[in-house]
């Protein structure tokens, strides 16, 4: 008599239901939002010292001069282009990690693994966003742009995806309350 096969097995055993409770305890025993909340603290700030650090190189470099008439359009072009792709990527990145949590795992460690996913995803996508207009600031700086003189509102604009990710490291704390709230299911409507 042939074995069964774990494959097919698992894709005829049917799908565990929403279980709170138990998860809340998984949550718990594992300490998943201690951990989870460690990992977006680093992330944010990595992002801020990243954000000073350049914002100092700028001010701090001396030049006689700022940048030209045709540096400045460029810049903007380029400063724009980057915020539109941003938003895209954003757009993006928030249907992949919805429908990553509307896929329902079969054990309760992926359902935790799918939850814990969703709060990663984001932090780690704002702070690549946030790094990309760092180094456009470096850029702009090493085109004689300064952040604090009458062309500085050029590169302001590549410092809006560091504070997108300080609006989200401030307000989506992932505390153990908002993970539950996630895995029952409010943010996969």
């Amino acid at each position: 008599m042939p074995s069964p096969d774990p494959i097919k097995e698992s894709a005829t055993s049917p799908i565990p239901p929403v279980d709170v409770a138990g998860f809340t305890g998984f949550v718990e025993r594992h300490r998943t939002d201690v951990t989870l909340r460690r990992l977006h603290f680093q992330r944010l700030a990595i992002g801020l010292a990243g954000a000073l650090g350049v914002i100092a190189f700028n001010r701090l470099r001396v030049t006689s001069h700022g940048a030209s008439h045709i540096v400045t359009d460029v810049a903007t072009v380029i400063c724009l282009a980057y915020l539109v792709a941003c938003a895209a990527v954003l757009v993006r990145e928030r249907r992949l990690m919805v429908t990553g949590l509307q896929r329902r795992a079969r054990t309760l460690y992926d359902q935790a693994w799918q939850v814990a996913e969703f709060f990663q995803r984001r932090g780690r996508v704002l702070l690549l966003l946030a790094y990309a207009g760092h180094c456009l600031l470096l850029i702009g700086t090493e085109f004689r742009l300064r952040l604090f003189a009458e062309d500085g509102d050029v590169l302001a604009l590549t410092l809006i995806p560091t504070v997108l990710l300080l609006v989200h490291g401030l307000s989506d704390i992932p505390t153990r309350e908002r993970l539950v709230k996630v895995y029952a299911g409010e943010v996969r409507k």
